[in-house]
């Protein structure tokens, strides 16, 4: 799928007209939860992720059991970038496409759900936790 075909198929996911930006990326604010969802375009593939919160108070070791055959993610991955941030992503494939919808929905079920378990663990270390990802950090980022 070229890049336009991506995003008419995710804005039909979406309910959201999406468009990516030069930097192959786009972004879909979700008030109801107070998360955004992003997603990035790679050549066949969409990685759409979401910053839910920091490790404060949390445990790594609860977020790698919630990793555990995904039981606790709906199929997502989560994982600690950067600061302590902890970012939750799944990988949309062409090949998957009738189930888009329901990736879609369990995605940012999870993504509530983890924003909820880690809200309140600040960054103590003096760290901004209103700092966004770049396009460049993320293109460094291995998704599996």
């Amino acid at each position: 799928m070229n890049k336009e075909a991506w995003q008419q198929a995710l804005s039909d996911v979406t309910g959201v007209m999406l468009e990516f930006d030069e930097n192959d990326a786009a972004s879909l604010q979700l008030p109801v939860y107070s998360l955004v969802a992003n997603f990035y375009y790679r050549r066949s593939e969409v990685v759409l992720y979401s910053e839910v919160g920091w490790i404060g108070e949390t445990p790594p070791m609860e977020l790698l059991k919630a990793n555990c055959m995904w039981q606790q993610t709906n199929g997502a991955t989560l994982s600690v970038f950067e600061e302590n941030r902890v970012l939750l992503a799944v990988t949309l494939h062409e090949a998957m496409a009738p189930h888009w919808q329901a990736m879609y929905d369990r995605f940012v079920q999870a993504a509530a759900y983890w924003a909820e378990q880690l809200s309140g663990s600040e960054s103590d270390d003096g760290i901004s936790t209103d700092n966004e990802l770049t396009i460049a950090q993320l293109a460094g980022a291995f998704f599996v």
